[in-house]
């Protein structure tokens, strides 16, 4: 396999892995194949069990079966949560912004009538199909180049969604 990474000056310093020792095995696999266990540190955040009555997040490094003990250290282990949890929300935005961006899509691909750029100015001027659902047959005939049938296609495809 050809090795397409980076020099090392562009590689992390430390990869976190969202998960306990299964997901750290994996990535630990993962850079072995690629040649790099010696060149990026690694460890694996796992969130506590509660019922077990584990207090705090637990970090687990790899060759270590136990976790670290995080007691003295804190303030690092609330920083590494941080961490994940804005990766978290991150993913989180990115994929409702897409599922969205490919709801909208598809529904206006479908009207008959309705290409690319008549697309584009529908969504810039509604903002979105939420809005554009408001809109009454004569408000969406009055947009430019959009016909009385074309108008009443569209209506009829938003009132079905």
């Amino acid at each position: 396999m050809q090795n397409h990474l980076p020099q090392r000056h562009l590689l992390p310093d430390l990869l976190v892995v969202d998960g306990g020792k299964g997901q750290l095995s994996m990535a630990v696999a993962v850079l072995a194949e690629l040649g790099l266990t010696d060149q990026v540190k690694v460890i694996g955040l796992a969130k506590k069990d509660s019922d077990r009555g584990e207090a705090h997040d637990k970090i687990y490094v790899p060759g270590r079966v136990n976790p670290l003990n995080t007691e003295r250290s804190i303030k690092a282990l609330y920083l590494l949560q941080r961490l994940r949890d804005e990766a978290h929300r991150f993913a989180i935005t990115f994929q409702k912004k897409r599922r969205s961006v490919r709801a909208e899509a598809s529904l206006l691909d479908s009207v008959s009538g309705i290409g690319k750029k008549r697309k584009a100015m529908l969504l810039n001027h509604f903002k979105g199909i939420s809005a554009m659902k408001k809109a009454t047959v004569e408000e969406l005939a009055a947009f430019p180049g959009i016909s009385r049938n074309v108008a009443e296609n569209l209506f009829k495809a938003l009132e079905e969604s």
